[in-house]
């Protein structure tokens, strides 16, 4: 069959790329749909920053960089991190860490906020206390095996929040019995906090 012979018939060569045009824009409609359908829920974890988008809304934890200067920890409030490392910790002393919790304004719905805290790596001799306004919770299962806390607020839709103090007098205290990275025990050597903080839709 030559090319005029196709022309004329049912899948002809021009019907053939108009349909394969039509083919295209509405996979790359559906393509678009799926996509927004499922951006509300995307999780992007990066070391001690979760974000969980809700609604199209984004909801990060960060924290203020922590500097140390004369054997003194102290917080840069000028400077957002997504983490802080203590070279030195010395026994006796308070360690400043302040996450907080930062939500744009886009969300369509009202949600509840949650942080999830990971201190497994945590030793027994370094303590704190997460502030009365967040109350444990089982109400969503924990994504990086640590304990769930729950907002004391739902937050409205279309309101740009921001969360502080979520460390009680944002700092960890050090016990006299902490034991430095020379001595190797359980409690020595290397550890972590990570808090990650969810953004979750009432309707």
């Amino acid at each position: 069959m030559n090319r005029s012979n196709r022309k004329n018939g049912f899948l002809s060569y021009n019907n053939l790329l108009r349909a394969a045009a039509v083919l295209f824009i509405l996979t790359m409609i559906s393509v678009w749909w799926v996509s927004g359908l499922f951006a509300k829920f995307i999780v992007s974890d990066n070391r001690s920053d979760a974000v969980r988008a809700a609604a199209f809304s984004e909801i990060a934890v960060k924290e203020h960089k922590v500097v140390y200067d004369n054997g003194v920890y102290s917080l840069d409030t000028s400077k957002a991190v997504s983490s802080n490392e203590y070279s030195i910790v010395v026994p006796g002393t308070k360690l400043p860490k302040d996450p907080f919790v930062t939500i744009d304004g886009n969300s369509d719905a009202s949600g509840v906020v949650y942080i999830e805290v990971n201190d497994d790596g945590l030793p027994d001799e370094i303590t704190y206390s997460i502030s009365s306004d967040w109350t444990l919770s089982d109400d969503i299962a924990p994504m990086h095996g640590g304990r769930i806390y729950k907002y004391k607020n739902v937050l409205p839709a279309h309101t740009e929040t921001l969360i502080e103090h979520i460390i009680k007098d944002d700092e960890l205290a050090v016990s006299e019995n902490f034991r430095d990275k020379s001595n190797k025990t359980k409690n020595s050597g290397s550890f972590s906090m990570v808090f990650y903080a969810y953004l979750i839709q009432t309707d």
